[in-house]
C-alpha cells in the first residue's frame, strides 16, 4: 500500500474551497487501488486574504514540513494558489524536500524549464503573460505610449510588487515611456494629490497595482480633482481568479 498525502496552504477566507480538493482525492481514491490518500491544510485565522497569504505560505509549508510526524509517505503539496511569487519561492524549496508541488496560480516561464525546476508544475495560465497580451493589444490601439505606473509595495501584498516589477520589463523604451511611482500603503498615508499631479504632467494612461481600497481612494480624490473627463484613463490590474 502507497501513503499519499495532499498538503495545501489556504488563506482563511478561502475555507470554502477545501471541499473540492476534499471531492477530488475522493474521486481519486475511488480509480485507484493500492494508495491510501490523506488531505492536510494548512491556515493562519491572521491570513484571510490571498495577498496576505502569498509572502507566507512557504513558510507555513516549511513549518508543517519539519514537524509532521515522520511516516513513509508521499507528499504532495497542491500550493501555491494566489501569486507567481509564492511558486517562485516554493520552487527551490521543493527541489531540496524531492516533493512535488503543484499550483493552480499562474506563473512564469522559468517554473516552466524542468532542468531548473522538476518537481514544480502550474496548472493554469501565466498571470503576468496574460496581462502582457492585454497590455500589448491595448496601448497601440489607441496610440498610448507615456504610461503613468502607480504601485504599491507594502510588504505583506507579494502579488502586486511582482506584476509592478514585470510590467516594467514590458514597458521598456523606446516603444514606451513609463514613468513609476511607488509607495508603502502600510507606513504612512498615501498622498493621492501628489501622484495625480505627477499623473497629469507625464501621461493621460495610469495603471494601478494596489488594494481595492487604496484604488478606491485614489479615484476619489480623482475625481474631485477634475480627471472623471475623458481626458484621462485610469486602470487597476487584477485577476479574476473566479
Amino acid at each position: 500500500m502507497i501513503n499519499v498525502t495532499f498538503v495545501t496552504v489556504v488563506a482563511s477566507s478561502y475555507l470554502l474551497v477545501v471541499p473540492g480538493y476534499e471531492a477530488g482525492i475522493e474521486y481519486v481514491r475511488r480509480s485507484v487501488k493500492n494508495v491510501a490518500f490523506q488531505y492536510v491544510v494548512i491556515y493562519n485565522e491572521s491570513m484571510s486574504s490571498c495577498e496576505v497569504l502569498a509572502d507566507h505560505s512557504t513558510r507555513l509549508a516549511a513549518e508543517y514540513y519539519y514537524t509532521r510526524k515522520r511516516v513513509r509517505n508521499l507528499y504532495i503539496f497542491a500550493a501555491p494558489y494566489c501569486s507567481q511569487g509564492e511558486l517562485m519561492d516554493f520552487a527551490p524549496v521543493a527541489n531540496q524536500w524531492n516533493i512535488p508541488v503543484m499550483a493552480i496560480a499562474g506563473t512564469n516561464p522559468t517554473i516552466s524549464d524542468k532542468r531548473i525546476y522538476p518537481l514544480s508544475l502550474s496548472i493554469s495560465p501565466t498571470h503576468h503573460a496574460v496581462l502582457h497580451m492585454f497590455l500589448e493589444q491595448l496601448f497601440p490601439a489607441f496610440n498610448w505610449t507615456n504610461i503613468y505606473l502607480l504601485c504599491d509595495e507594502m510588504t505583506l501584498v507579494i502579488y502586486y510588487r511582482s506584476v509592478c516589477a514585470n510590467l516594467q520589463v514590458l514597458l521598456r523604451p523606446p516603444q514606451y515611456q513609463l514613468n513609476l511611482a511607488k509607495f508603502d500603503s502600510s507606513k504612512r498615508a498615501v498622498n493621492y494629490t501628489i501622484h495625480l499631479h505627477e499623473f497629469s504632467r507625464f501621461a493621460r494612461v495610469a495603471l494601478i497595482l494596489a488594494r481595492p481600497d487604496i484604488t478606491r481612494d485614489f479615484l476619489i480624490v480623482a475625481a474631485q480633482k477634475g480627471f472623471s473627463g475623458s481626458d484621462y484613463v485610469i486602470y487597476r490590474l487584477f485577476i479574476n481568479r473566479k
